[in-house]
């Protein structure tokens, strides 16, 4: 049921040319393309608001189309409790309700650039999830998470009343992640199946994870690990990855380095592997202006003599800068001779909320659909609770703005602080977690459109501490 778009989490890699361990690669690739290009900003959707009526995602199902005809092959439930509410990702054209750090299938377990992004796409506290049957739901599984300052500290998911897989979060004092053990349960049996390490430098950037796996009477095993560089900007410039053999030796299996455009958006990105580094895959990422996603890429491989076409992905964008279409054109894998294409139409909620994707086919011979995803909404109401009594000032500058907005928080000398900001009519343009050091913290607002638009600065509770006008230049 999680459905993703572009390169954003393996899309070309079910269409790869190469061996399985390729795939392997292309996979983390994939993984850390969608990463880099989603934590440039957290969006919530051009029709979000900050107070009053809101609707989160209530339910969504899947119909998959054989021969003309449509049969629901999944859904998914989710319940929530005081003001929780869902975002969907543009970047990856999903609602992704798999929480990061760990997405619970493939590593690697990768986190942030500059900034984390802790908040669940999602942010339900129990998910029930059905897959058809002989023509019937039939129920799979339930997941539930426990949150503590707005942050997911376990997530459960049961199969039956006896099989369960659990993973526990611990973080530092700036928010961010720094283990997490998933535990399995058979009965009355309980199994640590891996604790993961995330390793930050003094500014808060990750600079390494790595995997303690449980291997027979071995124990834990650390077999995993990838330390990652930045530039002066905090963006990750580079990710190695090391593997331990049966021996207890480190190889180095893959690097992945990074470019990016002068207003910090990632603009390419180069995989090698091997200690001799032979290329096997490069992207490059482009943006539509006024969107914050990124809109259009192309993905190449070495083909041991030059750099071959293997696969892109447009989104095009409506008049309420909306994807209102996404085209996928790759190599068909039946046939590498020929180019395949997948065509994603949306509709949308008035908030902006995605409420069909019909997916379609073609290659030169056949035109079909794929399947038919729909989503639907339950209304809420968005709570903000105003510190009435506080001794916080908050100062915005410079003031008019054109690309870095200084934020102070006088009073505030630490600790994370929540930044919305929005226009004049409530709409939601940027989302964030930022660190606040001795009072200060900055973000990026170089795409945004000239106009006057409103900053809410919450604190790590969600209690508000001001808001204040800005003009972009």
């Amino acid at each position: 049921m999680k459905i993703t778009l572009g390169l954003a989490i393996g899309f070309f890699a079910a269409t790869s040319l190469h061996a399985q361990s390729a795939n392997v690669f292309k996979q983390r690739h994939d993984q850390l393309l969608n990463q880099l290009t989603r934590s440039q900003s957290y969006t919530a959707g051009p029709g979000a608001k900050t107070t009053g009526a809101m609707e989160r995602l209530k339910s969504m199902s899947t119909y998959r189309v054989f021969a003309s005809r449509a049969s629901l092959i999944d859904s998914g439930v989710f319940m929530y409790s005081g003001s929780n509410g869902s975002t969907y990702n543009f970047t990856s054209m999903a609602y992704d309700y798999y929480y990061l750090p760990n997405n619970e299938t493939d590593p690697p377990l990768f986190l942030h650039t500059k900034a984390p992004n802790n908040i669940p796409d999602i942010q339900y506290d129990s998910l029930k999830y059905f897959s058809a049957s002989a023509g019937s739901l039939i129920p799979q599984y339930v997941s539930k998470r426990y949150y503590s300052s707005n942050l997911v500290t376990k997530t459960s998911q049961a199969f039956n009343d006896t099989t369960s897989t659990d993973h526990i979060l611990s973080y530092n004092a700036d928010g961010n992640v720094v283990t997490d053990v998933e535990i399995s349960r058979y009965g009355a049996a309980y199994d640590t199946n891996f604790i993961s390490y995330y390793i930050y430098n003094s500014s808060g950037q990750l600079i390494m994870d790595s995997i303690l796996q449980a291997f027979g009477p071995s124990g834990l095993v650390s077999n995993f690990k990838v330390q990652y560089n930045h530039d002066a900007a905090g963006n990750i410039t580079e990710a190695r990855y090391y593997d331990r053999d049966h021996l207890g030796t480190w190889y180095y299996e893959e690097r992945i380095t990074a470019r990016y455009t002068p207003d910090d958006r990632l603009q390419s990105m180069l995989t090698d592997t091997g200690a001799s580094f032979v290329h096997m895959y490069f992207d490059s990422v482009g943006y539509t202006s006024g969107v914050d996603y990124y809109t259009y890429n192309t993905d190449s491989t070495w083909d041991g003599i030059g750099w071959a076409f293997y696969g892109a992905s447009i989104k095009y964008i409506n008049a309420s800068s909306l994807p209102d279409s996404v085209v996928m054109i790759y190599r068909d894998a039946s046939n590498p001779g020929n180019m395949a294409k997948e065509k994603h139409m949306y509709t949308y909620t008035a908030k902006g909320n995605p409420l069909t994707d019909i997916d379609s086919f073609s290659n030169p011979t056949s035109t079909h659909a794929i399947s038919i995803n729909n989503y639907y909404y339950e209304p809420y109401t968005l709570a903000v609770h105003e510190v009435t009594q506080n001794n916080y000032t908050l100062s915005l500058y410079p003031n008019p703005a054109n690309d870095i907005l200084y934020i102070k928080v006088n009073g505030l000398q630490s600790g994370r602080i929540i930044m919305n900001l929005y226009n004049e009519v409530g709409q939601i343009f940027k989302k964030a977690y930022l660190q606040n050091i001795n009072g200060q913290s900055q973000i990026n607002i170089t795409d945004l459109s000239p106009g006057i638009y409103y900053v809410s600065i919450l604190d790590d509770n969600g209690s508000a501490i001001r808001t204040q006008a800005i003009v972009k230049k």
